[in-house]
C-alpha cells in the first residue's frame, strides 16, 4: 500500500486513474478506457463468463470519447467458440441465434482491421525474480493485490 500511496503524492489529482466496472460505468463517459475483458480462451462459454453478454460488451466499448484499449487473448478469436455453425433450429422450428460470443466478434473485428498489437505477458516467475516473498506481498498483478 506504501506504493500506491507514494505514486499518488507524485501525481495531481486529477492525473490519478479512476478505476471501474463496466456496470457502474452505465451512463458514464471518459476519455481513455481500457477495458480488460478478464478472459483467456474462447474454448467453452464458462471460459468467458459474463463477458459473452453483449449488452455489458456494448456498455463497456460506448464508455469512451477518445481512445479504447481492449485487452484480451488474440487467440479467442479463433478458439472454439469463435466460430459461426450457421443458422440453427431449435425444438419447435424457431431460429435459434448462433452468433459468436461478443469478445470473439470484438477480436475478430480488430484483427480484421488490423487493430491489433500482440505482446507477450511475463510468468509470475519472471515478473518476480529475485524478489523475496515479503516484498511479493506488496506487489499489484491483474490490478489487484496479491495476498
Amino acid at each position: 500500500m506504501a506504493q500506491v500511496v507514494g505514486y499518488r503524492g507524485g501525481l495531481l489529482k486529477a492525473e490519478i486513474p479512476k478505476v471501474a466496472t463496466t456496470d457502474s460505468m452505465q451512463g458514464k463517459e471518459s476519455k481513455v478506457i481500457i477495458n480488460d475483458w478478464v478472459i483467456t480462451s474462447a474454448n467453452a462459454f464458462s471460459d468467458m463468463g459474463f463477458t459473452i453478454d453483449s449488452n455489458r460488451g456494448n456498455v463497456g466499448m460506448s464508455r469512451m470519447t477518445e481512445v479504447m484499449l481492449n485487452i484480451l487473448p488474440a487467440r479467442v478469436g479463433s478458439d472454439a467458440k469463435s466460430l459461426s455453425h450457421g443458422p440453427q433450429r431449435n425444438h419447435l422450428g424457431d431460429k435459434v441465434i448462433t452468433d459468436v460470443p461478443y469478445p470473439c466478434a470484438v477480436v475478430q473485428w480488430y484483427s480484421s482491421e488490423e487493430s491489433v498489437i500482440t505482446c507477450t505477458c511475463p510468468t509470475e516467475e519472471q515478473l518476480f525474480k529475485g524478489i523475496s516473498f515479503a516484498e511479493k506481498e506488496n506487489c499489484v498483478r491483474s490490478g489487484s493485490w496479491i495476498n
